[in-house]
């Protein structure tokens, strides 16, 4: 009876642990799908500190549509492109 029941709670957890690296295996996969994304992002990054402030005023006007400050010093930034836009060329790609 003792056998039976430690069985169970092996079955229980080797099914558990199976879970947990099938959970693992996705997240890393999501992590090497969004990389591509992340090496962009930072090499805009370098370049934006790069150019002088004059092209960092142009850059920005493109970028950001609207600036408010509100009480407390809250601040809200509107986008000319929303996250769908960017990652329509691709995110498509990698997620799929």
């Amino acid at each position: 009876m003792a056998m039976t029941k430690v069985q169970q709670n092996i079955a229980a957890i080797e099914s558990q642990i199976e879970k947990t690296e099938e959970e693992l295996n996705n997240k890393k996969n999501a992590m090497m799908k969004i990389k591509p994304m992340y090496e962009q992002f930072k090499g805009w990054a370098e370049e934006f500190d790069l150019v002088p402030t004059e092209q960092k005023k142009m850059i920005i006007s493109q970028l950001i549509s609207r600036i408010e400050i509100g009480k407390g010093y809250s601040i809200n930034i509107q986008l000319n492109m929303d996250y769908e836009q960017f990652c329509e060329g691709r995110m498509g790609t990698y997620l799929k």
